[in-house]
């Protein structure tokens, strides 16, 4: 109606026009050079990939603007737009100015449609131009790495050249010596190759005598090396010999304070000190605190005339927290060792290191008792000096009472602590107050029924202890 036409959908590209398009022969791959084929990788390939991509948009494009239009038509030619009424309504020169409106809008449509279009192409040539940069600062690493290699070769060609000539001469050499050998009499050659093969065979055997002859020097070196040792050995077992026999010799004085240092280490190790042995007499000194006297018949021990005593220095230098416990123990000793029946002087000191290595240990139990609770050492007289008691005083000051915890050692318990800690034995007496004695008895023997020969550190103390929380 206006004669004014936004788009043309149905005009050709020009680059369609055949006029337009030059036109190219294929090449021979052969000529076409290794920097095309970059270029084209980098460069024409990525366009062609987009063009297509681009086409086939552009190419949906314009079906589905088609659809749209010809819709807009016929909603055109079934309701008439309100602009077209208005054109139909006003005078020559109103048309006029709205055709020159409407060419205007047209103007600016088509300029912004290209604006869009330059500004997009600018995009995808800046992506083409980085993409371009990339392979040609690669092309630029990859000419620098060829550079560097062609450099290296140009080092290396000369010399493989001139190997290169030396081969090819001594190969021209050869083959002349092939054809002068080829010219010459092929029997006497013959001959030749033959003596020359059994004077290898000499050869291989001669060699097969030399590897023969090396292999038994290697064997005789060897033997000597062995040799040499056993006589430094040797000579070093007959120097020591020889010093031992001057010591022995010249030197007695020397070896016999070594060997007393030695007996003194011993001594000292084991706490058994030896003051006088004699056919009728053996004395030693215990731990520094106990004298043992031991009359003998020819050495053969008279244990029912066997005596302990304390040395008298201990009585002065140390306080005996135990006094009691410390008479009944060295009386028990006594009886303990006339008891035993031993037949040598050995087994009396092992008998007693044994009996005082438990009363110690007891000894240590009733001290820490003794931290806690007052601890009263009684002696019983079931048989003579086979039984004793440490009694506690504990208080129970919730129950306002007092009871009296008694541990029975007997001296089987005595003599072979901690192994006998089985055979311990326990009371209760009630001193007042209101208080359970049996109540007391059940949690000590809890307690103690924990002890074992391995874990018994302070168990005394500790029964104690558990019979006055729980009762008290």
């Amino acid at each position: 109606m206006t004669g004014i036409r936004f788009m043309d959908l149905s005009a050709p590209r020009r680059s369609t026009y055949a006029s337009q398009i030059p036109s190219r022969q294929p090449r021979n791959p052969s000529e076409i050079p290794l920097a095309e084929y970059a270029v084209a990788m980098a460069i024409d390939i990525p366009q062609l990939v987009l063009y297509s991509r681009v086409a086939r948009d552009l190419e949906g494009w314009i079906e589905q603007s088609k659809l749209e239009f010809r819709q807009a038509e016929e909603e055109a030619a079934k309701v008439t737009p309100l602009l077209f009424a208005e054109y139909f309504r006003t005078d020559e020169e109103g048309q006029r100015d709205l055709t020159r409106q409407l060419k205007l809008i047209r103007t600016n449509v088509r300029l912004e449609a290209k604006s869009d279009w330059y500004g997009w192409k600018l995009q995808w040539l800046d992506s083409l131009k980085y993409g371009a940069q990339t392979a040609l600062t690669n092309l630029q690493n990859d000419a620098k790495a060829l550079e560097n290699l062609k450099a290296k070769t140009d080092e290396i060609v000369p010399d493989l050249e001139r190997e290169y000539n030396e081969i090819v001469r001594e190969l021209q050499a050869e083959q002349e010596e092939v054809a002068e050998i080829e010219q010459c009499d092929q029997d006497y050659l013959n001959e030749l190759k033959n003596s020359i093969a059994e004077q290898n065979v000499e050869v291989e055997s001669l060699r097969a005598e030399v590897k023969e002859a090396n292999d038994q020097l290697h064997w005789l070196e060897e033997r000597l090396e062995n040799v040499v040792l056993q006589k430094q050995e040797a000579t070093s077992a007959i120097a020591e010999a020889n010093r031992r026999l001057h010591i022995q010799t010249n030197s007695t004085g020397v070896e016999v304070i070594r060997l007393q240092n030695e007996l003194q280490a011993l001594e000292d190790l084991h706490m058994f000190h030896t003051s006088k042995v004699q056919p009728d007499l053996f004395e030693f000194t215990y731990a520094s605190a106990y004298h043992i006297t031991i009359p003998c018949q020819d050495y053969l021990p008279l244990v029912d005339s066997v005596d302990i005593s304390k040395l008298p220095e201990l009585c002065t230098k140390y306080k005996d927290e135990f006094p009691v416990l410390t008479n009944f123990l060295l009386s028990a000793a006594k009886e303990y060792i006339r008891d035993s029946k031993a037949s040598s002087i050995r087994h009396i000191i092992q008998r007693l290191a044994d009996f005082w290595t438990s009363t110690t240990q007891i000894r240590a139990q009733i001290r820490q008792l003794s931290i806690k609770y007052p601890v009263t050492i009684e002696p019983r007289e079931t048989k003579r000096f086979s039984e004793f008691s440490a009694r506690a005083m504990v208080l129970f000051p919730a129950k306002k009472a007092k009871a009296y915890i008694s541990f029975v050692f007997d001296l089987d318990t005595f003599s072979r602590w901690p192994a006998s800690i089985g055979s311990l034995r326990w009371e209760v007496r009630k001193g007042y107050g209101k208080i359970d004695e049996q109540a007391i008895l059940e949690a000590i023997t809890q307690r103690m029924e924990q002890v074992t020969p391995s874990e018994n550190y302070a168990c005394l103390i500790d029964a104690c202890i558990e019979a006055q929380e729980i009762c008290g």
